[in-house]
C-alpha cells in the first residue's frame, strides 16, 4: 500500500508540474522585465515563467523593500536572492533600479540549454505580499569575475609584448 502511495504521489506531482508549465507565462531574452506577485512567508508566486536557454534569469523584489525568495526551475531549488539591505524602502516598480540596490533582495540565476520552468517562494514577506520581477538576459552578457581578471591579464601581457618588439 505504502509503495502504491508514493507512485500516486510521484504521478501528482508531475501532473502538477506538468500543467505547471502549460500554464506558464514564457520569457524570452531581452523581453524586459516581467512582473509577478506573491503573498506572505511561504506562498508561490503568482505566476510560472518558461523558457530555453542558455540564459540568465534576473529576480528583483521592487515597491517596498524587505520580500526574498527561493527560485525553483522543474521543482528544484536553484537559490535564494539576496538578503535585503532594508525593510519599507520604496522605489515603485522601477525594477532595474531595485536589481541594482542592495536594498531590495535579488538575484541572477544562469541556465545551460534545454527547456526551464521557474517557479518561486516568498521566504521574507514583512507586509504579508508584495510585488516584484523578473528579466530574462543573454547568458554571454554577464562575465565572472574570475574572467574578467583573466582577460585583464591577457590584455596586459600583450600590450607588455608589443613594447618589446616596438623598442
Amino acid at each position: 500500500m505504502k509503495k502504491y502511495l508514493s507512485k500516486v504521489s510521484l504521478a501528482a506531482l508531475a501532473l502538477g508540474l506538468a500543467a505547471g508549465a502549460a500554464n506558464a507565462t514564457p520569457l524570452t531574452v531581452g523581453g524586459g522585465w516581467t512582473s509577478f506577485s506573491f503573498g506572505g512567508v511561504g506562498s508561490s508566486w503568482d505566476q510560472d515563467f518558461t523558457f530555453s536557454g542558455p540564459a540568465t534569469l534576473k529576480v528583483t523584489d521592487a515597491f517596498l523593500s524587505g520580500d526574498r525568495f527561493a527560485v525553483y526551475d522543474h521543482g528544484v531549488l536553484l537559490g535564494n536572492t539576496s538578503v535585503p539591505g532594508s525593510v519599507g524602502d520604496q522605489i515603485g516598480a522601477d525594477y532595474d533600479a531595485a536589481y541594482a540596490d542592495a536594498r531590495w533582495s535579488h538575484g541572477a540565476f544562469t541556465f545551460g540549454a534545454g527547456a526551464h520552468d521557474i517557479t518561486g517562494l516568498a521566504i521574507l514577506s514583512p507586509f504579508g505580499g508584495g510585488g516584484a520581477a523578473v528579466e530574462l538576459v543573454s547568458a554571454v552578457g554577464v562575465p565572472e569575475p574570475a574572467s574578467l581578471a583573466l582577460l585583464g591579464a591577457g590584455l596586459l601581457g600583450l600590450g607588455a609584448i608589443r613594447r618589446r618588439k616596438a623598442a
